[in-house]
């Protein structure tokens, strides 16, 4: 046997020795592995052969994504509690999906009936997720209601009820007490919008400042600011379009639009028709067209299927 052979032999041999060694002293210190950290919480268990968990199984081998009706998992936290789908800190906002980073208790009313399940995962997979491109979520938590209590200036508890919530595990769609069956598209459309207003009001600077600049010396200002004449704007509906807006407040005056409800008004007016439809009405408007053209650009490069 040649030196370098019984080097790798000896080398080995010690390795092994070691790897015992530690395999020994691990049974004698707390293990700080979670027992559960070999399962997928947001998979059905293996056991689980209902008729929901094959609905589960069914769309996540469709589509990628994970597919949730209730938010406790099937793994536990570190303190031995289940762990829950917690959407209370959501990591984009919009004032139709959700109040942004914040501690509101929300409520959800599960769909429990099977028949409902397998209805509400049909319609997310054939009207949104195709649409959703490179923005798939990781999981769709779906339900019938979103809501959050909260209490009036007279001291009266009411619900705030939401269609959406972006939270950083997935997407938690509700089906407004069954809209989302009634008129698919249309509900599915305004959640698209919604959150597509959400992932572009949070982007990077670098990504909407094109768009922002054709309207920068605008945003949030009066009219009398500008020494413009609200009536001028009354009279010629057309006029606001050279300021590369679709409408203002006519309030104290009038004003301009903040950004937030020029993304807005933006994202639903490129999801809503293409370039030849938008062209008929606003193609003697060189800044409308330019902003759209924008709109369209950044809701593309960030991956939606539009």
């Amino acid at each position: 046997m040649n030196i370098m052979n019984k080097i790798k032999i000896a080398t080995l041999f010690l390795l092994g020795t070691l790897s015992l060694g530690l395999a020994s002293c691990s049974d004698d210190d707390d293990d700080l592995t979670p027992s559960n950290a070999d399962i997928n919480g947001f998979a059905p268990a293996a056991s689980d052969n209902s008729q929901t968990a094959q609905i589960r199984n069914d769309f996540f081998k469709a589509t990628g994504v994970y597919l949730l009706f209730n938010d406790t998992l099937v793994t536990t936290s570190t303190t031995g509690q289940p762990e829950l789908f917690d959407a209370n800190y959501s990591i984009t906002s919009s004032p139709a999906v959700s109040t942004g980073l914040d501690d509101n208790d929300y409520k959800y009313v599960y769909i429990t009936d099977v028949a409902q399940q397998q209805k509400a995962a049909d319609t997310i997979k054939e009207y949104l997720v195709k649409k959703l491109g490179k923005q798939l979520p990781f999981s769709f938590f779906l339900v019938d209601d979103i809501y959050y209590p909260y209490t009036t200036w007279s001291g009266k508890v009411k619900k705030k009820h939401l269609p959406m919530l972006i939270a950083p595990r997935g997407y938690v769609i509700s089906t407004q007490e069954g809209a989302l069956y009634d008129d698919p598209e249309t509900v599915v459309s305004s959640l698209l919008a919604d959150l597509v207003t959400a992932r572009v009001n949070k982007a990077d600077a670098a990504i909407t400042e094109k768009f922002y600049s054709y309207s920068k010396d605008y945003y949030d200002k009066d009219f009398s600011d500008l020494d413009l004449n609200v009536d001028d704007f009354d009279n010629d509906p057309t006029l606001i379009w050279n300021y590369g807006f679709f409408n203002y407040g006519d309030f104290y005056g009038g004003f301009f639009y903040k950004k937030d409800q020029d993304i807005e008004d933006w994202v639903k007016a490129v999801l809503s028709s293409d370039r030849a439809t938008f062209a008929e009405t606003y193609g003697s408007s060189a800044v409308m067209m330019s902003k759209y053209d924008t709109m369209k650009e950044i809701i593309h490069n960030m991956g939606f299927n539009i």
